[in-house]
């Protein structure tokens, strides 16, 4: 049987990657019920324009945060959203990772990857955004937009 794991891995390269022109810093947060139990992570992070992918880890030195491997699982939830957008990934950025919250109670390496997953979401969204308001504020630059619509 074929290893499609591997296969899809391979593929990623060829894809190149989205090019990404501003900074942003967002926080994701997981904090509801997961099965039978609470569980809660949040995540600060700034995403800003890089030659490659680059995690930057500028949190105070906690060692249950490290200890649980928490930061891990986040920027795993982070690149579950950044790999599957769109049609090529959005990997040429430095994630700079500012700020963390967890519970010793609540907290989990999944509640952390969902947060991940979160401030994935809330990035691309805020990117988004900012291109759009530039595209705004230069209007010439719209000129060369093709649109596809009745």
């Amino acid at each position: 049987m074929k290893d499609y794991i591997a296969l899809w891995s391979e593929g990623l390269p060829k894809l190149g990657s989205r090019s990404v022109m501003f900074s942003v810093r967002v926080t994701g947060k997981y904090d509801r019920h997961l099965g039978g139990h609470w569980a809660f992570g949040s995540v600060t992070v700034k995403v800003e324009p890089s030659a490659s992918f680059e995690v930057v880890d500028d949190l105070p030195e906690d060692e249950g945060f490290r200890e649980n491997g928490y930061l891990d699982w986040a920027i795993f939830g982070l690149l579950d959203v950044l790999m599957t957008n769109g049609f090529s990934p959005t990997v040429k950025i430095k994630v700079t990772v500012e700020a963390a919250e967890y519970c010793n109670v609540d907290s989990s390496q999944f509640a952390f990857r969902l947060a991940g997953r979160d401030a994935g979401q809330k990035a691309l969204v805020a990117l988004e955004e900012r291109q759009r308001d530039a595209m705004r504020e230069r209007p010439e630059a719209q000129k060369n937009i093709v649109r596809l619509s009745k």
